[in-house]
């Protein structure tokens, strides 16, 4: 049929009327709803009348929201790039539907169930269950000066490579690497 050939080879229907029987709404050219994104059942492109634009005297367009839940409704794999529908091949279908937006989608049948992120009473300062080591602290001044991870064992016998201005634990003698050599004093 002229002016349906998208619809006809991507979405197993013969006639404008089969696609609106399918509970898709179709507008026959000009009778197109103004601000409506809608699909040229001709070619697949998507696009919006402004009230007032003038609108293509023939052709069928397929309202957008409608022709997507049409198509999750089949299993048909619909999506949208550059104002162009397609269909994809049916071997992607384990991806999901590109147009879900964060919809809820069925329960995953496959694998377990991981432990819920956040439930854990307490802070973790050892870090054995790799979550949460509790609230850090201020330790001097400056962006960097924060005490950190407590999973690190601080050894008083070691110099530290943080010290100076950062507020940070300072090194043996108190003093940064190389700013003793003889060429200051």
């Amino acid at each position: 049929m002229e002016g349906f050939e998208w619809a006809a080879n991507n979405l197993d229907v013969g006639t404008p009327h089969e696609l609106q029987g399918r509970g898709v709404n179709v507008f026959f050219a000009p009778q197109i709803a103004p601000e409506t994104r809608v699909v040229d059942l001709a070619d697949g492109r998507v696009t919006q009348f402004a009230d007032g634009q003038d609108r293509p005297t023939q052709g069928y367009y397929a309202d957008y929201d409608g022709l997507v839940r049409h198509c999750r409704k089949e299993g048909i794999p619909l999506s949208e790039t550059g104002g162009q529908v397609s269909v994809l091949p049916s071997g992607t279908g384990e991806a999901g539907d590109p147009l879900a937006h964060g919809e809820a989608l069925p329960p995953n049948s496959g694998a377990p169930d991981a432990e819920p992120m956040g439930d854990q009473p307490e802070p973790d300062p050892a870090g054995a269950r790799g979550g949460d080591t509790g609230p850090a602290e201020q330790v001097g001044k400056g962006t960097g000066a924060e005490k950190g991870d407590q999973r690190r064992e601080y050894r008083g016998s070691e110099p530290q490579t943080r010290g100076g201005k950062a507020g940070g634990i300072s090194g043996k003698g108190g003093h940064r690497s190389g700013s003793r050599s003889n060429a200051s004093q």
